[in-house]
């Protein structure tokens, strides 16, 4: 699975949380907060991949779609059986390992290292997260 992550980051916040000083890497927040974000990004990676698997060549007009624009298109065919592909595959991805790489105490964030763990493998990704001056939570993701 290591050969099919592409490096990005992402930035996600969510509503306000009163764990700001108790933040860890395994925090649910947190943890849930990187799954949603890799779970997107991967999504948007795999589908490409698989059809390409599927058809042997990626159109430009696929090549340029976002999975959701490709998951309202594809309703049969390869289309569908790409969507089982990458749905079945990102649904296997587990978030293990996780371990503190850094904490930050005038500012609360902290910086986490971890493994996506699949079906294809195991794949090394850092995440950092701390909470905003309004307090939400705001997590950062990459390696993905």
């Amino acid at each position: 699975m290591k050969k099919l992550f592409v490096s990005t980051m992402f930035i996600a916040l969510v509503g306000c949380s009163e764990k700001g000083a108790s933040l860890s890497c395994n925090n649910t927040e947190v943890t849930s907060l990187v799954m949603n974000i890799a779970s997107k990004e991967l999504k948007e990676q795999l589908f490409k991949l698989f059809f390409l698997n599927e058809a042997s060549i990626l159109p430009r007009d696929i090549a340029e779609m976002t999975y959701a624009e490709f998951k309202s298109k594809a309703t049969s065919g390869i289309g569908k059986k790409v969507l089982d592909q990458t749905d079945s595959t990102v649904a296997s991805i587990k978030l293990t390992d996780m371990r503190l790489q850094g904490k930050n105490e005038t500012t609360g964030m902290i910086s986490c290292a971890a493994k996506l763990s699949g079906k294809n493998g195991d794949t090394d990704i850092r995440y950092t997260a701390q909470l905003t001056d309004e307090g939400k939570l705001y997590v950062e993701v990459s390696g993905l």
